[in-house]
């Protein structure tokens, strides 16, 4: 007999450029069986170069320049963006038999900026909401919009940058938790990792596998809805889990220091695997 179904997803967006959509899902798998991926690619864009080269053709879920400035406006083709997004969620919903609040919206750089803005204009509850190095991308008012009216204005948004990131500065990621914090959205969650360029750390890669375990917890009860991510995420609390389950903490995590080229992920798979599979 095969393993269950899945019993939540994560909806994972990878960066402008990246080519392996899937990396995230290769390390993380492992630490929350329960959960599935769903990895799509976005379609190759002419992207501007930021040193004045030859433009590229890159996967990117919207028009950006490869090195985004912190001051643009809004992409003019986002609502595309987040339509496709919505898209694949509603996907999910009706394949998978999924209520929307088993279901994570995240992504890095890019991806992790289409999923604040996919996550707060979705029409119904999701589980969390994360983004790794990226940044806020809609205008004050948009924002306001969506905390009066928003179906997840309190849904837990996760914010992860590096302090050394060279590509989306770590200024984006205190100015966008201020901005959504100004807008009404108050269940804010932001975390700096020092020396940290524009790549997953074996550090935030953890956090970010603490964050899906503690927003999709093993077993689905009503009360894990209303977690806040200071009770679930920083604690390293998950849920409710079978006898001998045991979290998954950052600094048990144990994988290479080394970081795969054109990647965000460590090269190798983490060497922790959960003590006790989920029936």
């Amino acid at each position: 007999m095969g393993p269950p179904p899945p019993t939540a997803c994560v909806l994972w967006l990878h960066d402008l450029g990246e080519q392996n959509a899937r990396g995230l899902a290769e390390h993380a798998q492992s630490h929350i069986p329960w959960c599935g991926f769903s990895c799509p690619s976005a379609e190759r864009r002419l992207a501007a170069a930021s040193d004045g080269g030859e433009p590229q053709w890159v996967p990117s879920w919207f028009e950006e320049p490869l090195q985004p400035a912190e001051d643009r406006p809004p992409p003019p083709d986002l609502g595309e963006a987040i339509k496709l997004v919505h898209q694949r969620i509603e996907f999910l919903e009706d394949s998978m038999r999924l209520a929307p609040r088993r279901i994570v919206v995240g992504g890095f750089g890019q991806g992790g900026s289409l999923a604040i803005a996919a996550g707060l204009a979705y029409s119904k509850r999701l589980g969390g909401i994360l983004c790794h190095s990226g940044r806020v991308l809609e205008e004050p008012t948009a924002l306001r919009a969506h905390a009066r009216r928003g179906a997840n204005a309190d849904t837990t948004i996760a914010l992860l940058h590096g302090s050394a990131d060279g590509v989306v500065d770590a200024s984006a990621a205190t100015a966008g938790a201020a901005k959504l914090r100004a807008a009404g959205i108050a269940d804010v969650v932001l975390q700096n990792f020092e020396a940290q360029e524009h790549v997953m750390s074996p550090v935030s890669l953890g956090r970010t596998i603490d964050f899906f375990r503690a927003r999709l917890p093993c077993v689905d009860v009503s009360a894990a809805e209303d977690w806040k991510a200071e009770q679930v995420w920083g604690s390293g609390r998950v849920g409710i889990q079978p006898p001998g389950f045991r979290p998954q903490s950052h600094d048990r995590l144990h994988v290479q220091v080394t970081l795969a080229k054109r990647s965000h992920l460590p090269t190798h798979q983490p060497t922790h695997q959960p003590t006790h599979q989920p029936t």
